[in-house]
């Protein structure tokens, strides 16, 4: 047995040689094989749960305790960075299967409070609306939100098109958002929603036609300036991280899908 269900994982594997037959949402396959990592959402996550692994073929893997790669991703952001930039790749081929007619949005009672002028406070309120950033320190917070820029548009203005690079998210403040796919599925964004962020931070193109649906209200938020922010708070980028395996996992129950080239060695 490689690493038991129902207990918080506190080793990470990688497998150098073999295979492994796994129970748990992360792997929907049941198979890990050579050059994946085992049960690294599920870790990152802080599912209480785990995983259930054992060797179906001889095994030869690199293990690493948790307390211990986090010391190295604190003193190594670039390793961070990529496992960041790993995850928003693998989640984005999730998201690429919504279905025709989604509304996606995160509305809370504070979005509500913000009024037209978006100050200082106000952008900090909205950074810290949702579960992401909650332990992140004052100054973080402050960091984060002088980085963001106000963006208004009217009704039938195009944000970007099919194809376009990425590099920056919009946080949805007021309005919706009409996204086309090339095939034909349309879905819309609202308020609470990090539109386009999932291709910003995994170096992707934009994957949808973006048009104000009515006048709308939000603030940019460019890739670059996050991850600097990222790279001077640790706790805060864990969080991040946390917050993307979390999600990943939680589509991964819904879909059952295997997203292929999700390994050590994929996206960079």
């Amino acid at each position: 047995m490689i690493l038991k269900g129902g207990e918080p994982i506190s080793t990470l594997h990688f497998l150098v040689e073999g295979e492994a037959r796994v129970e748990g949402v992360e792997h929907p396959s049941g198979v890990v094989g050579v050059r994946e990592p085992l049960g690294i959402l599920t870790m990152f996550a802080g599912v209480k749960e785990g995983v259930h692994a054992v060797a179906s073929k001889d095994v030869v893997s690199l293990s690493i305790d948790l307390d211990d790669l986090l010391d190295v991703l604190e003193d190594h952001f670039d390793l961070l960075r990529n496992e960041i930039r790993r995850q928003a790749w693998h989640m984005l081929q999730l998201r690429k299967q919504v279905a025709d007619g989604t509304y996606l949005a995160a509305p809370t009672a504070r979005i509500e409070e913000i009024g037209d002028q978006l100050d200082l406070l106000e952008r900090i309120i909205l950074v810290t609306q949702g579960a992401v950033f909650r332990r992140s320190n004052i100054d973080a917070m402050i960091e984060l939100a002088r980085g963001l820029e106000e963006a208004r548009f009217a009704k039938g203005e195009q944000l970007w098109e099919y194809g376009a690079p990425a590099g920056h998210m919009y946080l949805l403040v007021r309005g919706r958002v009409r996204c086309e796919l090339p095939d034909g599925r349309v879905f819309h964004a609202g308020p609470g929603y990090p539109l386009g962020n999932l291709e910003s931070q995994a170096g992707e193109r934009r994957w949808y036609r973006a048009v104000a649906d009515e006048h709308l209200v939000a603030l940019i938020s460019r890739t670059d300036l996050f991850i600097d922010v990222l790279e001077d708070h640790f706790e805060m980028a864990m969080d991040f991280l946390g917050t993307m395996s979390r999600g990943i996992l939680a589509q991964l129950a819904v879909s059952k899908t295997v997203v292929p080239g999700y390994s050590v060695s994929a996206r960079g």
